[in-house]
């Protein structure tokens, strides 16, 4: 390490292929979450009520950090209110 003390590390990055990999990951990032939410509606067949976003809104606040299965959970205990 002490071969070369006066030595300038220099970091190559290539911001535009960096760039469109962050998009990519992104893009599919935002694909998988809106598969989740529109899973989890399909599943509790709240597909068509005006308040599944509410509720979803709810369960992500309360749920989130703990990971997409403890958002499932919140919104398992919310559905029944929005269900006629």
């Amino acid at each position: 390490m002490d071969e070369y003390p006066n030595a300038v590390i220099q970091e190559v990055l290539d911001e535009d292929a960096y760039k469109a990999r962050r998009k990519e990951y992104n893009d599919e990032r935002t694909k998988l979450h809106e598969e989740f939410v529109n899973d989890l509606f399909e599943n509790f067949n709240v597909t068509d009520n005006p308040k599944r976003y509410t509720a979803f809104h709810f369960a992500w606040e309360k749920g989130h950090s703990n990971g997409l299965e403890e958002v499932y959970n919140e919104f398992y205990d919310l559905v029944e209110l929005i269900k006629d």
